[in-house]
């Protein structure tokens, strides 16, 4: 994956759930690390590397399941890798707004979950993008996390899409639904051109194939057969 990104971003944003957190809050087989601060650290080290390639580092706080209280571990983690702080200090936000050469960008973790129809929660979002009066700015990308799929809903003014995740189908989800809620793995990459005639911005997705699961052969003997 890191040999396919652009040696040189103009930013990255993490978007929240850096940890699985207190397996106390869930199956305490998800995870193979079990203390929370272990495993920002271990989170650390993988996002290193990708944080390396840009000098605007953005961390998107998570749930609170996954981030613990006021996001301890994931503030720690950004902090730890120079993200870009907030107004109040913070190194993980929110809620975060951006314009890029008067492009609007809002970024924030939650969105939610549908049971089937993955686009209905993107395009409500995007709508209320639009129309919110309390915005100083109407955003033209919008970018959520939490879901752990890639889905893109382009509306005329606005681009609305979730990010993939780095973390294979957990119990909790198998419990759910062994084949509903199957995460896809990768990353989104955004080309902003502000002079294009058109539409400034492009979105390109990377989504890798999960492991294989493995499946054992049966044979029916020859009783069974007939």
């Amino acid at each position: 994956m890191l040999k396919e990104i652009p040696s040189k971003l103009f930013a990255v944003f993490h978007m929240g759930d850096a940890i699985d957190g207190d397996p106390r809050n869930g199956f305490l087989d998800d995870t193979f690390e079990f203390v929370p601060i272990r495993q920002a650290a271990g989170m650390e080290l993988l996002l290193d590397s990708v944080v390396r390639k840009t000098e605007k580092y953005y961390q998107i706080i998570g749930t609170e399941y996954h981030s613990g209280k006021y996001a301890q571990a994931e503030q720690t983690l950004a902090e730890n890798l120079h993200a870009i702080p907030s107004d109040e200090g913070r190194y993980a936000w929110l809620s975060l707004n951006r314009k890029i050469d008067g492009i609007g960008i809002n970024a924030k973790h939650s969105i939610p979950v549908p049971l089937v129809y993955r686009e209905t929660s993107l395009g409500r979002e995007g709508l209320f993008s639009a129309v919110a009066p309390h915005l100083r700015h109407h955003p033209h990308l919008v970018i959520r996390g939490h879901v752990h799929y890639f889905c893109h809903v382009e509306h005329s003014r606005v681009h609305i899409f979730t990010a993939p995740c780095w973390q294979t189908q957990t119990n909790y989800m198998r419990e759910k639904s062994e084949f509903r809620l199957v995460p896809d793995l990768g990353y989104v990459l955004v080309e902003i051109r502000p002079t294009a005639t058109n539409d400034p911005i492009r979105i390109y997705k990377r989504l890798f194939d999960h492991p294989p699961i493995p499946v054992k052969e049966m044979a029916l003997d020859k009783a069974s057969r007939e």
